[in-house]
């Protein structure tokens, strides 16, 4: 019974945005189509982190000389670095960086 209300919840949801979509167009649509694009890159990791932005930098831990190492890999770094550590999926990855 609970998955199939989940289903039912998800259909309804699903076909209110692509009605709206389909109506409105332009910037909804395009909203609705990036916002799916990024939950599919999302994926199952142990601390639940995605990206890693300013506003982190204060919880980070800086090198002896004041620089910053950040660990993208799949497995934990371990000790005190899994703080500096951004989760990667197995396999080949895209690291994209604004600076």
């Amino acid at each position: 019974m609970v998955s199939f209300c989940g289903v039912a919840i998800a259909l309804v949801i699903g076909g209110i945005l692509g009605v709206l979509a389909g109506y409105l167009g332009g910037r909804f649509d395009e909203a609705i189509m990036r916002f799916v694009d990024a939950m599919s890159l999302l994926y199952d990791n142990p601390i639940n982190r995605y990206l890693v932005n300013s506003s982190m930098l204060p919880n980070l831990k800086q090198d002896a000389d004041g620089g910053l190492t950040l660990f993208v890999q799949h497995d934990s770094p371990g000790g005190e670095k899994e703080v500096n550590w951004l989760p990667a999926p197995e396999g080949p990855i895209i690291l994209a960086m604004r600076l």
